[in-house]
């Protein structure tokens, strides 16, 4: 069963938060306040954006990840990049890569995550 999680990117402070272990909250906001999900979903959702956990290797919805081929020598001979999001007529995560290929998030080689979208905004080019 896969295990169900989130992440949030705070808007006003343009933080990403983890939710806390198996805890509901996501970290502390303004000062000492804690956040929970239900906070998030319902109460403040104009300040956050919520990313769900993937189940795959630590990749949430918004991720952007990296592959690369090498030969022999250890020269790159190839790189593209993903977008992680979810599909929901296909009711599934997929990636669109940068040549605007669609796959399944589990058919899609890569090597590491790069950022996401939030964070790493530049990188959105590489799969636009």
């Amino acid at each position: 069963m896969r295990e169900i999680k989130f992440r949030v990117w705070s808007k006003p402070s343009n933080k990403m938060y983890q939710q806390l272990n198996e805890s509901p909250c996501f970290g502390l906001f303004e000062g000492d306040r804690a956040v929970s999900i239900e906070d998030v979903f319902f109460y403040e959702k104009q300040d956050f954006e919520v990313m769900q956990y993937t189940g795959f290797e630590g990749t949430y919805e918004g991720d952007i990840l990296y592959g690369e081929e090498s030969d022999e020598y250890g020269s790159i001979y190839s790189r593209w990049y993903g977008l992680v999001y979810w599909d929901e007529e296909l009711c599934g995560f997929y990636v669109k890569d940068d040549l605007g290929e669609i796959y399944r998030l589990d058919d899609f080689d890569y090597d590491r995550i790069a950022g996401n979208i939030y964070e790493n905004p530049e990188l959105l080019e590489a799969v636009e």
